[in-house]
């Protein structure tokens, strides 16, 4: 199976900290780690705004992002190449809760995801010295919207479902060795907005007390990813304002620079311009993370 050839031979772009353990039977529990930060309120308005300017999606500018992001912080040998593409291996997550044959009844709080992996951005990449923002924006949300449309997507829950939980013997484990229990450089989660009131009433006033209430200010997303995953997961949500959190198995500083340049690039989403080249904007999230 091609999915299973691709785990046993994926190397990531940035590396993963020592202490992430190959697959083996019984697994071993992997550490994770996570940043997490609060975007401006007016960044996010802004973004929004371009977005639907130029016909795209949050899910995709930030999907761009994350490819600046990689492109700043990783030792790609190709990235100053112009004429060669810098290439990573992307996922994304699928929230499945409003996708399954009978969907729940209500809202509830909980992670009820899988992941597809992003194939034709991770074996062609992209130019950055000549693909434009904007551009690569769309086509990653056109790939992911087609990726719901295919087999990829299912197959991949089969394989792991049917193959890996079903024979998760010794032997078997042998026969699909996973480096450090990696399948990816990063997944996307975008999960959008809160889907609750953010304003809760503790105790209702009366003629002589005011009503007393909690408003929620930020929610922040965190899966720790313990065996087979990711080396990085990108949460974002929305309340009042963007939230962003991240899990890695990076080394910390790596990580910390990797965290600080995506939501950089993030918060700069509203003054890209039309035509803008994704090497120009790396260039410029550069300049703001060393000031």
């Amino acid at each position: 199976m091609v999915y299973k050839h691709e785990l046993k031979h994926f190397s990531p772009i940035i590396p993963a900290r020592a202490d992430q353990a190959d697959f083996v039977i019984p697994p071993k529990v992997n550490t994770s780690s996570a940043f997490f930060a609060s975007g401006n309120q007016a960044n996010m308005v802004a973004a929004l705004q371009r977005c639907k300017e130029e016909g795209v999606t949050f899910f995709g500018a930030i999907s761009a992002a994350i490819v600046i992001a990689y492109y700043l912080i990783s030792d790609s040998k190709n990235k100053n190449n112009a004429k060669e593409p810098f290439k990573f291996n992307l996922g994304l997550d699928y929230n499945m809760r409003k996708r399954v044959e009978s969907p729940v009844p209500e809202d509830l709080v909980g992670a009820f995801m899988t992941t597809c992996d992003m194939e034709t951005f991770s074996k062609k990449g992209v130019l950055m010295h000549s693909t434009a923002f904007w551009d690569l924006a769309r086509s990653l949300k056109q790939e992911a919207d087609d990726l719901m449309e295919s087999a990829l997507m299912p197959l991949q829950m089969l394989f792991v479902h049917e193959r890996v939980n079903a024979e998760t013997t010794a032997e078997y484990a042998a026969s699909l060795p996973i480096p450090q229990s990696l399948s990816c450089d990063a997944d996307v989660s975008s999960i959008g907005k809160y889907p609750f009131p953010l304003t809760h009433v503790v105790q209702k006033g009366d003629s002589t007390n005011n009503s007393i209430s909690v408003h929620i200010e930020s929610v922040h997303i965190f899966n720790s990813i313990a065996y087979v995953g990711p080396a990085a997961i990108f949460y974002v949500t929305s309340t009042d304002q963007v939230n962003y959190s991240m899990m890695y198995k990076y080394e910390n500083e790596t990580a910390k620079k990797l965290f600080k340049a995506f939501t950089t690039a993030v918060d700069h989403i509203g003054k890209i311009g039309k035509k803008q080249r994704l090497v120009d904007i790396a260039q410029r999230v550069q300049t703001k993370l060393v000031q």
